[in-house]
């Protein structure tokens, strides 16, 4: 898991949303859910608050964050005050140090009070099988 995340005093759990509307993400397009129900149950949803870091550059992350309500702000450069870009329901992040195998290049910040379906890579890996 990010350290970010886990250093959060804020971030907490959300109760299992309706697994329904995963199939609305691309991430699930043309997945059968039941069939992947059981990793589904291996995954959670959480909430991060306007502000909150997601995940910190250089961080070392192990996890998919798949954006469900909300918007995130990424920036690459520490000091930017400008997003590199803001991205809305569907987007996910995390994706890029778990494909590369290094730390987080992007800081990742919840633009406004988020719900995130986070993935551990373990289970990401897994839908591929």
């Amino acid at each position: 898991m990010a350290n970010s995340a886990n250093q959060s005093v804020d971030n907490c759990p959300l109760p299992r949303s309706d697994k329904g509307r995963y199939g609305q993400l691309a991430l699930f397009q043309g997945v059968d859910l039941g069939a992947v129900s059981h990793l589904l149950e291996a995954c959670r949803e959480t909430r991060f608050r306007t502000g909150e870091v997601i995940l910190a550059r250089g961080d070392k992350n192990t996890e998919l964050f798949q954006l469900l309500s909300g918007k995130l702000d990424v920036k690459i450069h520490d000091n930017s005050t400008s997003p590199l870009i803001v991205l809305g329901p569907g987007a996910c992040v995390g994706e890029l140090s778990i494909l590369s195998g290094v730390d987080a290049s992007a800081e990742v910040v919840a633009l406004t009070d988020c719900e995130l379906l986070v993935i551990p890579e373990d289970i990401l890996w897994s839908f591929t099988n």
